[in-house]
Parts: structure tokens; C-alpha cells; sequence
């Protein structure tokens, strides 16, 4: 981690990023561990004309479970992305990407490498996050799920599976 103190007119951001990129027209600074991010233009320029997206999307789900009627992702069938294609993806973009957001059609966390992805995606300096239903999310699964910078569940659960949870949390078990 390096400390910084960036200026910009009247404020300064001072921080510690462990990931840095600068060219002619902007630069930019992370915190893998915190997520905070800063884009400064150089110039004038816009800090958020960036050559390649400093949060992207990739669709490593080829199916889906679930069958829930209200998805836009529909319910075709395809392979899920092999973890050597996603590698490709990652060892493109990691010099200038921050964050991956993983998605396509089903809970990330049931592709079968879920847990090579994310420790690839963590190992290169680009966190991981994704969405998942929270259908049968397993102990496991939430431990790989501490290395992302965000998990969101989607899925709308009964109140009386809410007070399992809560009375599981309760007594200090941790699998939901």
C-alpha cells in the first residue's frame, strides 16, 4: 500500500492504494481491500473516458436453476465460461480494471470454479463481486464469498426462513 494526497482544486484525498494507473489523460487509484477508488483527469480531460471499463461484467454462468419469472437473463441453456477463458479475460484487463462483476444466467457461486475464479480475479487485482438468489448458499460458498468486494442476494425469502437465519446467527453458526 502507498499513501497519497491528491489534489484537486480545494480538496485533497488523502488514501492508500495498492493499485495505480496513470497515462496522459487521467489516473487512477484503488484500494482493493476497501474499494475506494479515485479517477483525476489530467487537463481537463474526463477521468471517466477511461480505455477500458474500471468495473465490468462477466457472464460466467451459462444456466440457471432457478426458473424465476420475473429474470431478463431467460432461461436458455449454454456452458458455463471455463476457468481458462476467464483467466484470458482477466490477464487482459487487470492493469486496468478494479472490480469484475460476475453474472450470466444462474448464482455465480454454483459455477463449478467458483472458487478458482474469484481467488484468480482477487490474486490479479481485480475484486470480484456478484448477485446470487441465496438458494441453498451453502458455508462454503459464503467463505469464498468473503474474498469479493460485494455479494447481494436477490432472492425474497420467507419471513420464516428470515427468522431461521436470524436464530441461526444467534447462536454464532455462520451457515445460512
Amino acid at each position: 500500500m502507498k499513501q497519497l494526497a491528491l489534489k484537486e482544486g480545494n480538496i485533497v484525498i488523502v488514501g492508500q492504494f495498492d493499485k495505480s494507473f496513470e497515462n496522459k489523460d487521467y489516473e487512477v487509484h484503488f484500494n482493493t481491500e476497501t474499494g475506494v477508488e479515485v479517477l483525476k483527469g489530467k487537463d481537463g480531460k474526463d477521468p471517466f473516458k477511461t480505455e477500458l471499463p474500471l468495473l465490468f461484467d462477466v457472464g460466467i454462468m451459462g444456466y440457471c436453476l432457478n426458473s424465476c419469472p420475473f429474470c431478463y437473463q431467460g432461461n436458455k441453456t449454454e456452458p458455463h465460461m471455463t476457468l481458462e477463458n476467464f483467466k484470458i479475460i482477466i490477464d487482459q484487463v487487470k492493469h486496468h480494471t478494479n472490480q469484475v462483476a460476475l453474472g450470466g444466467r444462474g448464482d455465480p457461486n454454483l459455477h463449478p470454479q467458483f472458487k478458482e475464479i474469484v481467488e484468480y480475479s482477487r490474486n490479479n487485482g481485480v475484486v470480484p463481486n456478484y448477485t446470487t438468489s441465496g438458494i441453498n448458499l451453502t458455508s462454503e460458498q459464503i467463505e469464498i464469498s468473503k474474498l469479493c468486494g460485494a455479494v447481494a442476494v436477490s432472492q425474497i425469502f420467507s419471513e420464516q426462513n428470515i427468522k431461521i437465519k436470524v436464530r441461526r446467527k444467534k447462536n454464532g453458526r455462520t451457515n445460512l
